[in-house]
């Protein structure tokens, strides 16, 4: 077996763990990445602030590209066919982490009681790795969603109680979880313009994890100043050059990390190493080596307080989504472009519910719906 040439994202984990027995690697800045630093290079493995094309690869040697991401709107696909390049991607990898970060967001923003009593209607725009699971969530908990997406209607009519766009925009909070398109047939790209963010209700809050440019980022710093709506974003148009205005004006506001849990983070690396493998015919020479046990946290339940009250502590215990908006908004205008990334680069480790016990529990149902969300209970 020849080695290979292998340069990856710096915030990428595992790849020494996974690709180190094929091969010589070479991490680099994801951002600044360029065609001089694929020289020699045989494998390119990226995350989505990557733009693949033929500006970048039109003089490597590239046979094989991996993005440990479950959106590929950053990669030229047709480019990559044309010249022989394989491409893999990540489809599902961190849905769990975006849908544990719209939990968190919910319950910061006190939307999640008003979800479990009824009171308010959650529309899911996009059913597809993310929004399928959470609308699997709020099966669990017993919420009343609105799911849309065109696309999947018209080729599994039954799978859903599909909802028009006008139900859409009467829901109180809207969950984004479109990819980014530019098609005649499913156009997403500034899917919630000025005249959308118009017919909002009031005090709807819209929250986007898909990609930065489904939101008209201008549109909407203006629809903050003068309709009485909220918004929670974690993805922006322009990444890392962010607007400052809409920054402040954003309930939370994070840089792009909602799928950035541990887990899902490496789940990423670890199905772009089997897609690597499969392509090459390798054999996988990782299957002896240890796995890493995260040390467990435990949460204690109340059982003098609401199942509401107790799932909103649990949520915000096992990721306090607020921590990560002040680390964002803290940063001054000058520091923010650089600062965005940062934040990524060194994000702490942060877990998914099955890494985290609940202790104290005594309600049947109570002890049903934790497990089937995730968490470990003694």
């Amino acid at each position: 077996m020849r080695a290979f040439n292998i340069v990856a994202d710096e915030n990428m984990p595992l790849v020494e763990a996974l690709f180190g027995d094929y091969g010589s690697i070479r991490k680099v800045n994801g951002r600044t990445l360029c065609a001089d630093d694929l020289i020699d290079a045989d494998i390119l493995l990226v995350r989505s602030v990557t733009q693949v094309n033929s500006t970048l690869l039109k003089n490597s040697r590239i046979k094989f590209v991996g993005s440990a991401t479950i959106g590929t709107d950053h990669i030229d696909e047709e480019y990559l066919a044309r010249s022989q390049i394989h491409f893999a991607h990540a489809p599902g990898c961190n849905a769990n982490s975006v849908v544990q970060y719209v939990l968190s967001a919910l319950a910061f923003a006190g939307r999640l009681t008003a979800l479990l009593a009824g009171s308010q209607q959650l529309a899911i725009v996009g059913v597809g790795n993310v929004g399928s699971r959470l609308a699997r969530v709020c099966e669990i908990l017993g919420i009343n969603y609105k799911p849309y997406d065109p696309p999947r209607a018209d080729t599994e009519p039954e799978e859903y109680d599909w909802v028009s766009w006008e139900q859409v925009l009467n829901s109180d909070v809207i969950s984004l979880h479109v990819p980014l398109q530019q098609s005649v047939s499913n156009n997403t790209h500034h899917l919630f313009a000025a005249h959308t963010l118009e017919q909002l209700q009031q005090e709807t809050l819209l929250i986007n994890t898909a990609r930065g440019a489904v939101v008209d980022n201008q549109a909407l710093t203006e629809a903050l100043k003068s309709k009485n709506i909220q918004a929670i974003l974690d993805v922006w148009e322009n990444e890392p050059e962010i607007s400052v205005a809409l920054r402040q004006r954003c309930l939370l506001s994070t840089p792009h990390i909602a799928g950035y849990s541990k887990q899902g983070k490496e789940q990423g690396t670890r199905m772009i190493f089997q897609a690597f493998l499969s392509y090459f015919k390798l054999e996988d020479k990782t299957f002896s080596q240890p796995t890493v046990q995260s040390l467990g946290h435990e949460i204690l339940w109340n059982n003098k307080l609401t199942f509401a009250e107790n799932l909103t502590s649990s949520i915000l215990s096992a990721y306090p989504i607020e921590t990560d908006s002040f680390d964002l908004c803290q940063l001054s205008e000058t520091a923010l472009k650089n600062g965005f990334d940062n934040l990524r680069k060194h994000y702490k480790d942060r877990h998914e519910y099955p890494q985290w016990t609940i202790k104290n529990i005594t309600n049947r149902d109570d002890i049903k719906r934790m497990k089937a969300l995730g968490f470990r209970l003694v």
